[in-house]
């Protein structure tokens, strides 16, 4: 009987890591040994994911004004600790970028939070957008990770997108904050009216306190 030959991308590969199978037992020793593979990669491959997203996160909270970072942080842990996975999008970002988000409608502001600068022109930003992360690179949040983020929020004393309601009517701001006050994540809210529900921001100063210098 011939020996068997696998085909890989490119032509036989009679040598190396998986030699030509000459009988039943090596067969079904290299369909053992790809079937471990196909557990084993997408591990691994999870596994560097988490270990990029926690290093993004860590990343961009550093551009936060340090008095206030630990609140961002402690919202990204609480998020975490209910088996999420945030993925911090966002913190400083350039005025240049600013003004090109204005003009395609991503912002409503010409300087926002993301916008703030040390006195020495370095990044201090009081906001961050997150995402949850959902496979590789992709982001699929859902309305309750956008319900549990304003939770956490506003635990630590600051505020977000879904939490304030942008762009929604009071009633339905309303119901968000009893969402909020049961800790009912799953429940109904009008998630297609909310305007940016994955943006988080410091409280107690104004748009235009901050941007003239003023800090929490």
């Amino acid at each position: 009987m011939p020996p068997v030959h696998y085909h890989f991308r490119g032509g036989d590969r009679p040598g190396g890591l998986f030699p030509l199978m000459k009988n039943k037992f090596k067969n079904q020793m290299l369909t053992l040994v790809f079937a471990a593979l196909a557990v084993v990669l997408p591990a691994k491959a999870a596994d560097g994911m988490e270990a990029l997203r926690v290093k993004n996160n860590a990343l961009k909270l550093q551009l936060i004004h340090a008095p206030v970072r630990a609140k961002f942080a402690a919202t990204i842990r609480d998020l975490e600790k209910h088996k999420r996975r945030p993925w911090i999008v966002g913190t400083y970002r350039n005025p240049k970028t600013q003004a090109a988000l204005k003009a395609k409608g991503y912002s409503k502001v010409p300087w926002s939070f993301h916008n703030a600068q040390t006195r020495q022109g370095k990044p201090d930003a009081l906001a961050m957008d997150v995402e949850e992360l959902n496979g590789v690179l992709r982001y699929r949040s859902t309305p309750d990770f956008y319900l549990m983020m304003a939770g956490a929020a506003q635990s630590h004393r600051l505020a977000s997108g879904c939490g304030l309601g942008w762009s929604l009517p009071l009633t339905d701001r309303a119901r968000i904050q009893t969402l909020i006050a049961r800790r009912d994540w799953k429940g109904k809210w009008n998630r297609k009216g909310n305007f940016d529900p994955g943006h988080v921001q410091i409280t107690g100063v104004s748009l235009g306190q901050a941007h003239n210098g003023v800090r929490p």
